[in-house]
This record gives C-alpha cells, sequence and structure tokens, in this order.
C-alpha cells in the first residue's frame, strides 16, 4: 500500500491512521511488487477500519480461550541443530512477548525430549477445552514415504526424528481429538521422498480446561479470537525447506 486517500504512507501506524482519519470510501494505491504496477482499490473504509483496530478488541465475558503452543525441536541434529534451535527460541520469544502469560501454555519439546514417544504423550494430554486453540509448530527434518499416502491429506509426509519416525497425520489426528475451536499444525522441514519408520499410533483421550482472558494483542487475536484448522507445510512435495 503506496498511499491512502492520496497521502503517502510507509509503515503500519501511517496506514492505520490514515485508515481511521477517513469518513468515506477509501482510495488506496497499491503497488504489485513483482510487476511495479500500480493500482488504484476504491473500498468502504468500516472494513479496513475494523481490521487494523483488532488489537483494540475485547473478549467476550462469556469466553475464555487458552493458547496451548507445543513448540518440537530436533536441536540435537548435527546437520541443522543450530538452525533449529535459534528458529525455535524466536518463535518462542514472540508467543511470550504477545500473548499475555495467563492465557499462553507453552511447551517446548527440544534436545532429548524430541522423541516420537515424547511428542506424543504430549498432545495426548493437552488440556484444552472448546473455547481454546492449539498451535503445533515443528522445527526439523521431515520427508514423504508413499506407502503412508492412503487417506493422508500430506500424502505420507512425516517428521524424520533418526531413529524412529512420526507421521504427520498422526500428529494431526491427536490434534483433531483435542477440544479446541482453532487448531494450526506448522511445520518446518523438507519434504523430500525417503522411507519412514513410524511406530507410534494414535489412541484417543478427553481433556477439559478453561481459563479466562481480558484483552487481545494482535498474536492474541489471531491464535484465540478465530475457530478453524490450519495444516501447514514449509515444503510442498519432493521440495527441500533448508
Amino acid at each position: 500500500i503506496a498511499s491512502v486517500n492520496g497521502q503517502a504512507v510507509r509503515t503500519l501506524p501511517e496506514i492505520r491512521a490514515a485508515l481511521d482519519a477517513g469518513n468515506a470510501t477509501v482510495g488506496l494505491s497499491v503497488v504489485d511488487v513483482n510487476s511495479g504496477q500500480t493500482r488504484n482499490w476504491f473500498v468502504h473504509p468500516h472494513v479496513l477500519v475494523e481490521r487494523a483496530n483488532r488489537t483494540q478488541m475485547q473478549w467476550d465475558p462469556s469466553q475464555r480461550p487458552m493458547l496451548f503452543a507445543i513448540l518440537i525441536a530436533d536441536t540435537n541434529d548435527a546437520t541443522i541443530g543450530g538452525g533449529v534451535t535459534r528458529s525455535v527460541e524466536d518463535v518462542a520469544k514472540q508467543l511470550r512477548r504477545r500473548i499475555v502469560e495467563q492465557h499462553l501454555e507453552l511447551t517446548m519439546l527440544q534436545g532429548d525430549d524430541c522423541t516420537p514417544e515424547k511428542i506424543v504423550r504430549t498432545l495426548a494430554l493437552i488440556p484444552s477445552s472448546p473455547l481454546d486453540s492449539v498451535l503445533v509448530y515443528y522445527f526439523g527434518h521431515g520427508a514423504y514415504d508413499p506407502r503412508y499416502e492412503v487417506g493422508d491429506p500430506s500424502r505420507g509426509h512425516f517428521l524424520d526424528l533418526g531413529a524412529k519416525d512420526l507421521l504427520r497425520s498422526t500428529v494431526w489426528n491427536y490434534m483433531q481429538a483435542a477440544p479446541a475451536k482453532l487448531r494450526l499444525l506448522v511445520t518446518d522441514a523438507c519434504n523430500v521422498e525417503s522411507s519412514a519408520d513410524p511406530d507410534v499410533k494414535f489412541m484417543f483421550e478427553m481433556r477439559v480446561k478453561q481459563v479466562a482472558v481480558t484483552g487481545a494483542t494482535n498474536l492474541e487475536w489471531l491464535l484465540l479470537g478465530h475457530q478453524g484448522e490450519l495444516d501447514l507445510s514449509a515444503a510442498s512435495r519432493g521440495e527441500y525447506a533448508w
């Protein structure tokens, strides 16, 4: 976005201020970063203002969402362990900084704790309620095995954890068993063909927990103010992620 109602803008605060100042149809000048072409858009202001001011919104008193974030990092890996360590620390820092402590339950599985058994044990005991959000973020090696693609939307994608592997579908099944209004699975891993050796199966359990929330930052509103599901991989089939 290059300008709002003819006023040049360079930062997000400037865009928000310009949107809030508008009282009629808003004219946006938008530059396509690929082609360099400029297009003019005209939008009703209340939609943009509502989005720009989403951090000011208050939670419904009857709702008490909690974010259960599980960060899985293969920090012991000899080739990518250093990069994985920096990545997981950065994500953890952002979660702690932007989501207040009483609304965040952060679990980090790294080093010797990054095993299929400990991952599944943690996923099986997520004490979430239907009002909560669940985020599982994996940093490490990954691949796909065509033998496991039948009935699997990820077509056999798995977390390559060295001696034993963990199918992405197993992780997703555990997440779907946990009561939640929003589930997000993100894997920062490759997706090239290999052979998986999974030995952990899915088992269903029930869990319930509720907490109170009084306000929302950007990240809180993103991870606690919506409902749905997201299964995101850093690489398409046959691609490297690192």
